[in-house]
């Protein structure tokens, strides 16, 4: 037996009880602009939803990247207090609020929330069914969980560990900076919340079920034809897809079951598909199969797809014998 870990899709919704403290958290900023010399004061930088402050010098072209200040030692007791240098400068105040969309889902890039997901959903069910976990319940799965969010607490974590600066990243991420340094910047970004994401939802689902007896991926030979994973990221690689180990060891074809650049929603349509060739080929060897999603996600609208699909390794439909094609 298998446990759905939802009352309906996607996972992580907790059958529509996710607390909000708990939820997707969106980062937010407030800017003042200044121009200096002049004293600036601010009570905005207190509370717990309170994440940083930064200042920057204004150009032509946006945020000079070389100016950014961190304003951490001009707070205190919640209020930040400034002498701002001559010129014209920007003043940078990110706090997360919460995501008030249609549905609360689970934040995964914090791990207070995942520890609340895996407590409220997962124990009890070990705590039920202690005896039959490992034999009767081979597992968990969760039907494609949506990341609504771009913030969490791990995110400065992996920045960190990633040798990142902060302030460029946040300031790309919600101004514009000036110069080429905006698309690096606003990457890293990207990149950080989309690690933080991986390692603190799926891979602490992974290590709950692990550390239970159970797995979270598979229903036993005489029930699976095909496995594979679904992806929805720009970074084919195991930071960024998780679960490629366990998936692939087992004795059935693996493939990709579903594949779409950017992330779950408003993909720009600007993938270059020779990355997602190129991840394959380096990290995920057993792949035999791979329906990319439509829309903005597909092939038709994203640009590099010839080079993918002239690739030696890709079989094309006009490549199939001809019992096997569409309208034969």
């Amino acid at each position: 037996m298998w446990i759905f870990d939802e009352k309906w899709w996607p996972s992580r919704e907790v059958g529509g009880t996710v607390p909000l403290k708990y939820g997707s958290k969106r980062l937010t900023e407030t800017a003042i602009d200044v121009e200096g010399p002049k004293r600036v004061e601010s009570d905005a930088c207190g509370g717990p939803n309170f994440v940083a402050a930064v200042a920057g010098k204004m150009t032509g072209e946006g945020i000079d990247p070389t100016s950014l200040l961190d304003l951490a030692p001009h707070v205190h007791d919640r209020k930040l207090t400034m002498d701002v240098s001559p010129g014209t400068w920007k003043l940078m105040i990110f706090t997360w609020q919460p995501d008030r969309g249609p549905k609360t889902l689970v934040d995964g890039a914090s791990k207070d929330c995942v520890d609340w997901f895996l407590r409220t959903v997962y124990q009890p069910h070990y705590d039920h069914f202690k005896d039959d976990f490992g034999k009767t319940i081979a597992g968990f799965f969760y039907d494609e969980p949506e990341t609504h969010g771009d913030w969490g607490t791990e995110v400065p974590k992996v920045l960190a560990e990633k040798g990142v600066d902060w302030k460029p990243a946040y300031v790309a991420w919600k101004f514009q900076l000036a110069g080429d340094t905006q698309a690096a910047a606003r990457h890293a970004y990207h990149e950080a919340l989309s690690e933080a994401w991986g390692r603190t939802l799926y891979g602490g689902m992974t290590r709950w079920c692990r550390a239970h007896g159970v797995t979270s991926f598979y229903a036993g030979d005489a029930y699976v034809d095909i496995v594979g994973l679904d992806a929805y990221t720009d970074f084919v690689d195991p930071k960024h897809i998780l679960g490629y180990p366990e998936v692939a060891r087992l004795p059935k074809p693996f493939g990709f079951t579903e594949f779409g650049p950017h992330g779950p929603h408003n993909p720009p349509g600007d993938y270059d598909y020779r990355r997602f060739r190129d991840g394959i080929a380096a990290n995920f060897p057993r792949t035999s199969f791979f329906p990319c999603w439509d829309g903005k996600w597909g092939l038709g609208r994203n640009v590099q797809t010839k080079a993918l699909l002239d690739h030696p390794w890709i079989i094309n439909r006009e490549d199939l014998p001809r019992e096997f094609a569409a309208g034969h």
